[in-house]
C-alpha cells in the first residue's frame, strides 16, 4: 500500500503508472482513492494481485501552487 498526504488548500492531484519488463508504461489499473481527514488530502494507493517483475510509480502536482517569480536583475 502506497499512501500520500498535503494539506487541503494546495490541491493535491495524485495518479500512476504500471510498467514491466515487457510493456510500456499505463496507467493503474486502480485510480489512487482520495479522501480529506483534519485539512489534509490523503491519497491511498494498493494491489492486491501484482504481475510478476511489475513496477508501479506515483506521481502527484500541487494545482495551487504557482512558480516562483522570476526576477530581472538591475541595469
Amino acid at each position: 500500500m502506497a499512501r500520500s498526504t498535503g494539506r487541503k488548500g494546495i490541491g493535491p492531484a495524485v495518479w500512476g503508472t504500471e510498467t514491466s519488463m515487457t510493456a510500456e508504461a499505463a496507467p493503474l489499473r486502480t485510480a489512487p482513492a482520495g479522501r480529506t481527514h483534519d485539512g489534509r488530502s490523503i491519497f491511498d494507493w494498493s494491489t492486491d494481485d501484482p504481475p510478476l517483475h511489475a513496477r508501479f510509480r506515483l506521481e502527484w502536482r500541487f494545482r495551487a501552487l504557482r512558480p516562483p517569480h522570476s526576477t530581472k536583475e538591475a541595469r
